[in-house]
């Protein structure tokens, strides 16, 4: 059993997620090929990172602000919050080694016709937590250190430390 906190999406939290993805496909519409990231589906892949993203801010109730995902930045500003999504049922917390300090999150996205409705917030941890030499693996796509779900921290834990002040990027 985990401590997974499921979130239906608002209307309005569905349009941001969807003007979100538009800027950031225009967006890279205006930069070279070789410097983008390369997926099946691009769109699908940012429903999934902004859907998780606006879930998560709901959830720890702190405003959201759009971002490129710029890795200099963190996504949830101006908190030490990184989002991490997937589409998959049981996904694992993945994370490398040259990744800032802060709180890890993973979140399962539901969507239909690129329309996210749900996402469940699995649980995180903090950075320190997340390396560990026994979770690396190569993985097709994605080499790091994969963190099951049963390892997570509730998210009611992350929610009382940023209502506490804690992960505020000042300190991180």
């Amino acid at each position: 059993m985990t401590n997974a906190v499921t979130l239906e999406l608002t209307a309005e939290e569905m349009d941001l997620v969807d003007w979100c993805v538009f800027v950031r496909l225009e967006a890279d519409s205006e930069k070279p090929a070789s410097s983008l990231f390369k997926e099946p589906d691009e769109r699908a892949t940012r429903v999934k990172q902004y859907a998780a993203e606006v879930a998560t801010a709901r959830y720890l109730n702190i405003g959201y602000k759009y971002s490129d995902s710029d890795f200099r930045n963190y996504d949830l500003e101006p908190y030490a919050v990184q989002v991490r999504s997937s589409y998959y049922e049981m996904p694992h917390l993945i994370t490398r080694d040259n990744e800032k300090p802060g709180a890890y999150v993973v979140g399962t996205v539901r969507a239909q016709n690129y329309v996210p409705y749900e996402v469940t917030l699995w649980g995180w941890l903090p950075f320190h937590l997340c390396n560990k030499p026994d979770r690396w693996r190569e993985g097709p796509h994605y080499p790091g250190y994969w963190s099951p779900v049963t390892a997570l921290h509730p998210m009611r834990i992350l929610r009382a430390q940023i209502a506490n002040g804690d992960y505020r990027t000042a300190n991180h």
